[in-house]
């Protein structure tokens, strides 16, 4: 049972510090404070980024971040996420030098786009993609190379030192791509700025591996040891690699095929409206996935997984929820407000997407046990189902020749196979489906009680200020009611 309201009041301060200071809830705050800080920045140059560029200009750039995305989960062979299970530094350290060899193989393969890259740009029905997939190897390579660097530094609970990087990244994108849009560059310039990025995270992470991990790394490196590691753990590359390569692709094949099918001013507005939703709450989410992934093994050998993965789940949906019932409620106003008119379609596709969204990012931290409970097969077969049903949705729609009931079709078919995915995760790691269920269909009905005055404001009234500080009310009281839920329910002994 929860502590009386007297008790509970008189330990506040002792339970703030503990829960502050926990072993799960301070790494996840330092991450989220430094994303946050990143996304904030990123944010804040968008609506300045959507009146020097043109929504077929952003589409460049969203094929041109999709294909080097889709490629970097093909690049360290899974082996960045491997290195977070051995408990031996020096196994860790030869998985990482595994996946960095990796990530400079896949590169130099990549370079076989540059002879081609007018004929990829066709297949998209963007010729102005050519000249950006110059771009491609080298952010391949920087790209897959941050990715695992932060998965070394994470082991090692260096969570500042990654927040700082993804800092450093935004700083460096806006700053490169606001002065291409001033001197008129375009989207070779909107890519440039994605590409010095990847290169400030993976400098600003890598100098502090070369002055503090120099010698285990020297000590990983032998022959003998590397080849034995990577043969004990193989299903990283043989699974989890398709795996991942394949839950990416399910969610961006609608930006590949759209751009093949509408063309890059379609891809533009569906990029911001996916953009928009998925990166803020994916940063949340993906903060509490990656500690989530250091903490999973743990419980697991102490047969805690399923109390773990409840309280993961809890929190994913907590942070989800609230923003993309928000914008599927006022998402075409506030997209006119925050980028310009020229963006309220933007706002249309971001009411259908928002549901999916928000399970999929429920969902993604989640597939962690996949890996920990030595899954990688289960999740290779739901990453084809996945895709499958993405790629047979589009490929439907297409027929009717509008856009909006391609991403509406596109959005439903995702949310179906995500929820299927969370369930089976769930049982895997023997978390209640039952107390899940229940857990969503609460936060569901307080957001939209909350999202009521924000409604009314939408219904009756035509001004955008009334609306967003409706929003803003019912986000603070929301937030509140979740901390305090989320506080009673990890009380010692509480039941449902």
């Amino acid at each position: 049972m929860p502590l009386p309201p007297h008790n509970r009041l008189s330990r506040a301060p002792t339970l703030l510090r503990g829960r502050l200071t926990g072993s799960f809830i301070q790494p996840v705050l330092t991450l989220v404070s430094g994303v946050v800080m990143a996304q904030a920045i990123v944010f804040a140059a968008r609506p300045v980024l959507t009146r020097l560029f043109l929504p077929d200009e952003f589409g460049v750039l969203i094929l041109f971040v999709t294909l080097v995305a889709l490629l970097g989960a093909l690049a360290t062979g899974h082996y960045d996420d491997a290195q977070l299970l051995p408990a031996s530094r020096r196994d860790a350290g030869g998985l990482l030098l595994l996946a960095l060899g990796f990530s400079a193989a896949s590169a130099l393969a990549a370079l076989i786009v540059i002879p081609w890259r007018e004929n990829l740009a066709g297949l998209f029905n963007s010729p102005d993609l050519a000249p950006v997939l110059l771009f491609l190897p080298p952010g391949l390579l920087l790209l897959a190379w941050g990715q695992a660097l932060e998965g070394w530094h994470t082991r090692h609970d260096r969570f500042r030192l990654v927040s700082g990087g993804r800092v450093t990244q935004s700083i460096v994108v806006v700053a490169a791509q606001i002065a291409a849009g001033l001197l008129g560059i375009g989207a070779l310039g909107l890519a440039g700025g994605a590409a010095l990025g990847f290169a400030a995270l993976t400098l600003t992470i890598g100098f502090p591996l070369l002055a503090h991990d120099r010698t285990i790394l020297r000590a990983s490196a032998r022959w003998f040891a590397l080849r034995t590691l990577a043969e004990r753990y193989r299903r990283f590359p043989l699974f989890s690699t398709p795996a991942a390569f394949l839950n990416l692709l399910s969610s961006r094949v609608p930006i590949l095929l759209l751009a093949s099918f509408f063309g890059t001013t379609t891809v533009g507005l569906f990029g911001l409206a996916f953009g928009t939703l998925a990166l803020p709450v994916g940063v949340l989410t993906g903060s509490v996935g990656q500690v989530f992934g250091v903490r999973a093994p743990v419980a697991f050998r102490e047969e805690t997984l399923g109390r773990l993965t409840e309280q993961v789940y809890r929190r994913l949906v907590a942070v989800a929820l609230f923003p993309m019932a928000a914008v599927a409620l006022a998402g075409p106003d506030l997209f006119a407000f925050v980028f310009g008119e020229p963006w309220r379609e933007a706002g249309v596709y971001a009411q259908y997407l928002a549901p999916w969204l928000c399970i999929a990012s429920i969902a993604s931290p989640l597939t962690r046990i996949f890996d920990v409970t030595d899954r990688q097969r289960t999740d290779l077969g739901f990453s084809i189902f996945l895709f499958s049903a993405q790629l047979l949705t589009l490929v439907l729609a297409y027929r009717t020749g509008q856009p909006r009931i391609a991403v509406a079709s596109v959005a439903v078919a995702g949310l179906a196979s995500r929820t299927l995915q969370i369930i089976w995760m769930l049982r895997i790691g023997g978390a209640s489906v039952k107390r899940a269920g229940y857990d969503l269909v609460q936060h569901t009905a307080i957001a939209a009680a909350l999202l009521i005055p924000a409604g009314l404001a939408l219904w009756f009234s035509e001004s955008i200020l009334l609306l967003i500080g409706a929003l803003v009310a019912s986000g603070c009281a929301y937030v509140a009611l979740v901390i305090r839920m989320d506080w009673r329910k990890s009380e010692p002994g509480w039941t449902e």
